[in-house]
């Protein structure tokens, strides 16, 4: 079985995330040749330790749960996540240094901590495209998609990532709800040192006072840091607190605050505007469109007059589709976005992307060539000095809260 996995993050692929659940088996293998090739005894021993105990939970995860299923799931995506990175921490610090190739490209197959944080941001944007609720999102529930409930560290960790992100906001609604719940399986902190146990109280409550103490409510603040200090002087977030108590950091300005049109984003995302507020407008049909040949016509939809908008049906066909994303899926790579003349990685664009040509591909061609006969527009991509062209096809695959935020496409000439 060959791979093709790129030496980038894996929560921004569904595919990457897919293989590395579905395929473990297969990585460990080609992680255990690559080290045996090291001829370092250390690495091979702990490894071949971590082989074994690794197999053993394969094949007890085959036979007890659904893994697709859990896979479709955005709760049971991040524990995917969560869990990899962390079984995988110990025996990736041992191999790190590994000066072979072979290593770090299976390694760079599993996720870490680095996967982790990304897939919490991607709770974030889930929840600002989609304008959802942050307990239904705790207890599984995506519009009536069950999936696992989220335990009271995995919604104090959101919560931390909204704070870090300046999404004060957002801090405070997880924070607040991370202290309503009570998670049977949080082991206590200290219990493997005979140390009096401590919850996760006193951590979330630093946390909390801290988001209140950015929004500028000192009062909460205040009463936050004095019974999380009760419960945990020890912890580095009521340290934290206490200095920013002191220090008085500015306001945080919560940057989804800024958007005028979140709200409207996130009902079209939903789909609770599917009707326009025109819909009894006599103009609005749907009509078979003629192109050239009268026997050759396309399904059209009108649904806005201004400004002009229809929807055209069954214009590619599932072969089509397959087709592309079978030829582009081996050449995915990391999307970027253009910030001056350079290419960079960007929150709002976590995703793998290929966008295909006409010269590469017959089926794009063949699609380029029927979109310009429905349109009357230029399909050519890349046509020089002009802005009669078109962009190539773009195959995108999504990771966890993977999306391309709204934004301007705009020619400087």
């Amino acid at each position: 079985m060959m791979f093709h996995i790129s030496f980038t993050e894996v929560y921004t692929s569904s595919r990457k995330i897919q293989d590395m659940v579905l395929q473990e088996q297969q990585i460990l293998n080609n992680l255990q040749a690559a080290v045996t090739e090291l001829r370092n005894e250390t690495a091979l021993l702990l490894f071949s330790k971590f082989y074994r105990d690794r197999v053993f939970k394969v094949e007890k995860r085959r036979y007890a749960t659904n893994p697709r299923e859990t896979l479709s799931h955005p709760n049971g995506i991040y524990f995917y996540i969560k869990h990899f990175a962390t079984d995988y921490e110990n025996i990736r610090s041992v191999l790190e240094h590994a000066q072979s190739w072979s290593v770090r490209k299976y390694l760079s197959s599993v996720a870490d901590q680095a996967d982790v944080r990304g897939a919490l941001r991607s709770f974030l944007r889930l929840q600002t495209v989609y304008n959802l609720s942050t307990s239904d999102m705790i207890r599984g529930n995506y519009f009536g998609r069950l999936g696992p409930e989220l335990g009271q560290e995995d919604v104090m960790e959101i919560g931390r990532a909204a704070l870090d992100s300046g999404r004060v906001e957002r801090a405070i609604e997880w924070l607040e709800a991370a202290l309503q719940l009570v998670d049977n399986k949080e082991p206590t902190v200290g219990f493997h040192l005979f140390e009096s146990g401590t919850s996760l109280t006193g951590q979330i409550q630093a946390l909390l006072g801290r988001a209140y103490n950015h929004q500028g409510d000192r009062q909460k603040a205040t009463e936050m840091y004095k019974m999380a200090v009760s419960l945990d002087p020890q912890n580095v977030q009521v340290k934290q607190l206490e200095r920013e108590l002191e220090f008085r950091p500015p306001l945080a300005v919560d940057p989804s605050t800024q958007r005028p049109f979140k709200e409207e984003l996130g009902r079209l995302c939903k789909l609770q505007n599917k009707l326009t507020k025109n819909k009894f407008d006599r103009r609005l049909n749907c009509t078979y469109r003629q192109v050239l040949l009268p026997y050759y016509r396309f399904k059209m939809e009108l649904i806005s007059v201004t400004p002009y908008v229809a929807l055209f049906f069954d214009v590619i066909t599932d072969e089509e589709i397959n087709g592309l994303t079978n030829y582009a899926t081996d050449k995915l790579k990391r999307g970027v976005v253009l910030a001056g003349r350079e290419s960079i990685f960007v929150e709002s664009r976590t995703s793998d992307t290929y966008f295909v040509t006409n010269e590469e591909s017959p089926i794009a061609d063949r699609l380029s060539k029927r979109t310009g006969a429905i349109l009357g527009l230029e399909a050519a991509h890349d046509k020089q000095d002009s802005f009669l062209s078109s962009d190539p096809f773009q195959v995108v695959n999504y990771g966890m809260g993977g999306h391309y935020d709204v934004h301007l496409d705009s020619v400087n000439k």
